[in-house]
C-alpha cells in the first residue's frame, strides 16, 4: 500500500534478461573456441582460458552497453495526489486524475514468439487514450498465471486511483487467450 509506485515504459521479465546473457555467453563461448581452434591453438588449459576469457569479455561489453542503454523513463503513480507524472516522456505533462473523468485499461497489444504483450492505457471519458502508461511482456511459459496477476494489478492499480476498469478483464471464465 505504498503511497506512489514507478510504472515503468516497458516491463519485460527477468526471465527473458537472463536468457539473452546465457545465449550470448553460449555464442561467445562457441565463437572464440572457434577462432582459437582454427588459429591452432586446440589443446589443453590455455585453449579454456582464451575461450572463457573471450566469451566474458563478450558477456561484459553486452551487459554495460544494456546498462547504458537502459534510461529511466515511465511514470510515477501517485495515489493521495490522484495524479500521474511522467519520467523521461518527451512532450508529456503531469495528469491529474478526476476520477468521474478517466479509466484504466489493459489491452493485447501484440503477440511475438515468446509470449504476448499488453498496453496499459489511462482513458479519458471523452477523448478516449491519454496515454499509454507501460507495455508489459509476458512470457508464454506460465502465461495464465502471469495473466492472472496482470489482470489483479490492473484491478488494483485502477481501484486505488479510485477509477473505473474500462475493457474487459483479460480472463473471462473459459475463453481463456493462449500464447503461441
Amino acid at each position: 500500500m505504498q503511497p506512489r509506485v514507478w510504472l515503468p515504459e516497458k516491463l519485460e521479465s527477468a526471465a527473458s534478461r537472463r536468457e539473452i546473457i546465457l545465449t550470448t555467453a553460449l555464442s561467445g563461448l562457441f565463437c572464440s573456441a572457434s577462432v582459437l581452434w582454427m588459429t591452432g591453438l586446440k589443446e589443453g588449459p590455455a585453449f579454456w582460458v582464451v575461450a572463457l576469457l573471450c566469451t566474458g569479455l563478450v558477456v561484459l561489453a553486452m551487459h554495460l552497453q544494456w546498462r547504458s542503454k537502459q534510461v529511466r523513463r515511465g511514470w510515477i503513480v501517485d495515489f493521495q495526489q490522484g495524479s500521474l507524472t511522467p519520467i523521461g516522456l518527451a512532450q508529456r505533462e503531469r495528469i491529474q486524475i478526476d476520477p468521474a473523468q478517466y479509466s484504466l485499461g489493459c489491452y493485447p497489444a501484440a503477440t511475438r514468439e515468446t509470449g504476448a504483450s499488453f498496453l496499459l492505457e489511462l482513458r479519458h471519458v471523452r477523448r478516449g487514450p491519454v496515454a499509454a502508461l507501460t507495455l508489459v511482456h509476458l512470457t508464454s511459459r506460465p502465461f495464465q498465471r502471469n495473466l492472472r496477476i496482470l489482470d489483479r494489478c490492473v484491478d488494483t492499480l485502477a481501484e486505488r486511483l479510485r477509477i473505473r476498469r474500462s475493457g474487459a478483464p483479460l480472463l473471462t471464465g473459459t475463453d481463456v487467450p493462449h500464447a503461441r
